[in-house]
């Protein structure tokens, strides 16, 4: 009973640590669509470094000897062809965006190197007259532009998300100022995460930067971007506004 409750732990950890790694990454991008028919999309785009899959391969294996039957040759040979698309439920997270605000969703791990992957997702909103104004809005200014804003932040992702769905709980484990709204330093929050996960998967987790890319209806891309530790940390939140 011991090794099935240690393992049922492990394998619980290795989802929420791998999934939540999906709200920040080395590098990640997001692109919002403005389609000529006045709907919105969304793609996504977020690599797993060779430490970050590296601490998750170990984990997997970890699993693997304390399962049930630990001489069991498929659960040997998913710990020595380790693939992240083995502990990410592509399937249960499109399912999750499709139940309320988004639809089409599609989710997909691909191989970048031996070492190293994509996470792609893409969704289109539903209704964007009924989709939170402040996660994604959009104003009519003089002249006939468009004011845009997308926001990230504490409340902003408990619109989104809902209350029981894993993705809410894999943004909590990430314990970032953006997810809780508690206020902490760049570095602070660096060493908060150094001291569960190792410097090496801390330092990669929160390299690179977050972009943003706007997709005019006409074709034309707006981009801002801003360095993945200040977003993460940034506890009141980040906002990024384009005009067209």
């Amino acid at each position: 009973m011991k090794y099935r409750k240690f393992t049922k732990s492990i394998l619980y950890f290795i989802a929420i640590f791998s999934l939540s790694l999906i709200f920040c990454g080395c590098p990640a991008d997001l692109k919002i669509i403005a389609n000529p028919d006045k709907t919105f999309s969304l793609e996504f785009n977020s690599v797993f470094g060779e430490k970050l899959t590296a601490a998750l391969e170990d984990l997997s294996q970890v699993s693997a000897q304390f399962s049930e039957n630990p001489q069991n040759s498929a659960s040997q040979n998913q710990s020595q062809n380790f693939d992240l698309s083995q502990i990410i439920d592509t399937k249960k997270i499109e399912s999750e965006l499709n139940s309320k605000y988004f639809s089409q969703s599609q989710v997909k791990i691909q191989k970048k190197s031996e070492r190293a992957y994509n996470f792609i997702a893409s969704t289109k909103i539903k209704n964007f007259a009924a989709f939170p104004k402040d996660c994604l809005s959009q104003q009519e200014l003089p002249g006939g532009k468009k004011h845009v804003v997308f926001s990230l932040g504490a409340k902003t992702l408990q619109t989104i998300l809902h209350n029981e769905s894993m993705l809410k709980t894999y943004t909590e484990i990430l314990m970032a100022p953006l997810v809780t709204g508690e206020k902490m330093s760049v570095a602070d929050y660096e060493d908060l995460l150094s001291g569960i996960y190792g410097e090496s998967v801390a330092s990669e987790l929160l390299s690179g930067k977050f972009k943003v890319d706007f997709v005019c209806p006409n074709g034309k891309i707006l981009s801002q971007e801003i360095p993945i530790a200040n977003l993460l940390a940034a506890s009141e939140g980040v906002e990024f506004v384009f005009e067209y």
